[in-house]
This record gives structure tokens, C-alpha cells and sequence, in this order.
């Protein structure tokens, strides 16, 4: 009887050791998982903008500003410009008016992420910052750049050289250096880049977005 009862004690503290074991396990890899996906919403949160690629297909002007379909109406957006959204021509590294846009035109529009999109088909953005007139012999990446000038995705990194040409959405007229990238959404423009992981190149224009 003696016997029946301490076996009977030891397969309970055994199963107890176990379950406690086990509760370990599930707490530990559920604080694993929530740290990672905190590490992750802090990654994705660095990059700040999206880009819309596409050829204007209708194009309105109004006294309020430029209304562009970029895309058709299935996978495009609708873009009210703003009468301050730059225009830039990434052939010729110009700025240029709204008026230059014509229906037919592939471009680049760059918006925030986290800006309201009506609900409509296409749906339709006035949050656009930048529009881009894109290059057949220049390529252009926007995102967000690290302290090494590499972008989140380590496809490209910036070698600044004295002829790129560095504006900031905000317009201002002053002197930017590599610095001032760094740890930033930017607009770039480019032509040749190495062949290596990531591929490095000197941008001919850089325009940082964020507006701090």
C-alpha cells in the first residue's frame, strides 16, 4: 500500500514538472513571437511612403489644382495635386510645372502610407507629395535609408558624389550633404549601379521626404 501511494506521488510531481515545462515553453515562445512582432512593426514603420508607377491615362485641370488617373481603372489611383506638389523630371533632373503633365506621360507618384484613400473605383488620393516623370535610361528608388545609406531592403546603397544634386520636399534653399540622408525616406534617382549585395551607385538626384 505504502509502495502504491509514493509511486502515486511521484507520477504526480512528475506531471506537474511537465505541465509547469510546458507552460514555460508556450510563454517563452509566445514572448519571442511578440518581440518579433514588434521588431517588425518597427521596421515597417521606417519606411514612410508608397509609390504609384503607371502612365496618365486622364488628366483634369480645375482652379484647384491637377487631377491625374495613374493606371487604368482597375489598378490605378485617382490623384488630386495639390497646386505645391513639385513635379520633377528624372530625365533631365528639372523641376517642372504641373502643366508639363500630359495624358500618355509614365510617371512616379509618391504619397504617405498612412493617408486616406477615398473609397471610390479607382480610389483616389490627395496626399500625393512628389510626381515623378520617370526615365527610360534612368532607374529611381524611393524608400527609407539607413545611417550607411542603404536602403531597408539591401538592394542599393548611396555613394554621394559632388555632382548629385540633394533637395528636400520642404524646398529649402540651403547646402545638403550625405548627412542629412541618412536615417531617411528618399526619393532617388539613379543610372549605373555595381554589381554586388546590395548594388551601390552615386545618385544623380536625391530628394528627402521627410519634412523634419
Amino acid at each position: 500500500m505504502y509502495k502504491k501511494r509514493f509511486l502515486s506521488a511521484v507520477l504526480a510531481m512528475s506531471l506537474l514538472v511537465t505541465q509547469a515545462s510546458v507552460m514555460a515553453q508556450v510563454v517563452s515562445v509566445n514572448e519571442v513571437e511578440q518581440a518579433t512582432q514588434i521588431v517588425m512593426d518597427q521596421k515597417e514603420e521606417k519606411g514612410l511612403y508608397l509609390v504609384q508607377k503607371g502612365e496618365i491615362t486622364e488628366l483634369d485641370t480645375t482652379k484647384h489644382g491637377t487631377r491625374i488617373l495613374v493606371g487604368d481603372y482597375n489598378n490605378g489611383i485617382f490623384f488630386n495635386l495639390q497646386p505645391k506638389v513639385p513635379v520633377l523630371d528624372a530625365n533631365t533632373l528639372s523641376f517642372k510645372s504641373q502643366k508639363d503633365l500630359k495624358e500618355g506621360m509614365e510617371v512616379t507618384v509618391i504619397y504617405p502610407k498612412n493617408s486616406p484613400m477615398a473609397l471610390s473605383q479607382p480610389p483616389m488620393s490627395s496626399s500625393a507629395v512628389l510626381v515623378i516623370i520617370n526615365s527610360p535610361k534612368n532607374s529611381i528608388e524611393v524608400g527609407y535609408f539607413d545611417e550607411n545609406l542603404v536602403n531597408e531592403a539591401n538592394t542599393l546603397k548611396l555613394n554621394i558624389g559632388e555632382n548629385t544634386v540633394i533637395k528636400n520636399i520642404k524646398g529649402e534653399c540651403r547646402v545638403f550633404t550625405a548627412d542629412d540622408i541618412k536615417n531617411k525616406n528618399a526619393a532617388v534617382i539613379y543610372d549605373v549601379t555595381t554589381r554586388s549585395i546590395p548594388a551601390q551607385t552615386t545618385p544623380l538626384f536625391v530628394m528627402i521626404l521627410d519634412d523634419e
